[in-house]
Parts: structure tokens; sequence; C-alpha cells
């Protein structure tokens, strides 16, 4: 079980929370309570794991290795093997500034090459989108979408009538009821229209959600008693986040990959 902040993210099993640990997905200040044990421990003081940044280039991946194999390879620079096959030196004084120009140059056009390769890779990714869906972290729950079959997004109004009870000293409710809306373009619209027939004064509640097969992740919610323009703009809101879900989750997201986080 892993947990972030006193919210718990998620359980996995060991392969899992490697590969999460070396993505970036576990933190090294994350919490980490193994399956019968009471103890909770920051993630960067357990057996095992490597975190985004700590390998170096040309590890070999731990997935699929002998267990008793993990935890004793070499850091960088610890192999002689490993150490830089061509370093600068100090070199006589007439010769050591045309050295480094001709240093600074190559290192110049490799950075440059790059940057290019880059760029056409992120330009060509967000014109034809991206097949890979991955991790989705919605702040309060993970999934991946690579195994998810269906996606619906729900939102529901609750209303309610109260009227002061002289004789209990206490709001008592004279009416109340509920309505449900799927998530999609035009949302806002019908909630629009929902709340402008409900009756005067009455008191809203909305909430949404999205299910990814059996789960259930719960989106912003709104505190108990909120207007009804405040409301309009949560929905607003919830349409957004469920249109950028399912760009994520048909892995054809186009140019909206580039304004996603």
């Amino acid at each position: 079980m892993v947990k972030r902040d006193g919210v718990l993210i998620g359980e996995f099993n060991g392969a899992q929370v490697k590969s999460l640990a070396l993505s970036g997905k576990i933190l090294p200040t994350d919490l980490i309570r193994e399956s019968g044990s009471e103890r909770w421990v920051v993630a960067s003081d357990a057996a095992n794991l490597e975190f985004a940044g700590q390998r170096g280039e040309g590890s070999i991946e731990s997935d699929g290795m002998d267990e008793s194999l993990i935890g004793n390879r070499h850091s960088p620079g610890s192999d002689p093997a490993s150490a830089p096959a061509e370093v600068l030196r100090d070199s006589p004084v007439g010769d050591s500034g045309s050295k480094m120009g001709a240093w600074l140059g190559r290192m110049m056009a490799r950075l440059a090459a790059v940057v290019a390769l880059v760029a056409i890779g992120v330009g060509f990714g967000a014109l034809v989108g991206s097949s890979s869906r991955g991790w989705y972290d919605y702040g309060n729950g993970m999934v991946n979408l690579d195994r998810v079959q269906g996606i619906s997004g729900t939102c529901f109004i609750s209303w309610k009538i109260t009227k002061f009870d002289r004789i209990a000293q206490k709001e008592t409710v004279t009416d109340e009821g509920m309505e449900f809306f799927t998530l999609n373009f035009n949302t806002r619209i019908r909630v629009q229209a929902f709340i402008a027939n409900l009756p005067v004064g009455a008191k809203l509640t909305a909430q949404a959600y999205v299910m990814f097969d059996d789960f259930k992740l719960t989106l912003q919610p709104l505190p108990e008693n909120a207007d009804s323009a405040l409301i309009l703009a949560r929905v607003e809101e919830w349409q957004a986040d469920y249109a950028e879900i399912q760009a994520r989750a048909s892995g054809q997201s186009g140019i909206l990959s580039l304004f996603i986080p």
C-alpha cells in the first residue's frame, strides 16, 4: 500500500511498486506498507527501490531479474570501466584555446541536433496523438488507463426545500429530490435548465465522478448549499476534466497533448 500526504494512492504488487518508483509515480517521500504489516516506512528507506533520476544511462531494467541481484549494482563511477573515455586536461598555453574552442564547437553541434530531434518528435506526436495511455493521476486517485475497458462520467444535483418549524425551533425539510446528468459537452446547458425549474429558495448540492470500469474517481467536489452560479462554473470544470480523461484514455489526444500536463 502506498500513501502520500495522508492520502492512500493505491495497492500494488512488488513489480508495480518498482516500476512506479522508476517512472516517478512513487516518490522517495511517499509512505509504503507491506501486506501483513502495520508499519509504514518512507519509500526511500525501502529495500530494492530505485527512483526516477537515480538510475544512470545504460542501466539494466530490474523487471524479470533475480531478486538477489537487485541492490548489488555498482553506482555510476564506482567501476573504473564506467569512467569517462575522454577527460579534458590542461594543455600548453599556446594550445589550450584552440582545443577548448574545438570542444565547445562539437558540444554545441550535438546539442543543436538533439534539440532538433526533440522538436520534431514533439510536433509529430502532437499532430498524430500518442497510442500510450499509461497512468492517470487526478490527485485523489490513480488508475492505469492501459487496463481500462470502459469510462463514463456522471454528475448529480440534489435539492431540498426547508421551512423553519417554530414548535421544534429548527429547519425541517418539506421537499427534496435529485437529478443525474451524463458528463459531455452540453452538461452545463442541461444542468442550467434543470436548476431554473426548481422551486424558489431550493438549497443545492452537486457532485461528479468518473467510472473506470469498477473504479470510481470523485471529481473536485462542491460545498453544500452552493449557489447556482458556483454550481454551473464547477460543471464546466467537470466537463473539461472528463474531456481530458477521455483524450488520454483514447491514446489519440493529438494537439491536446500539448496542453495536458
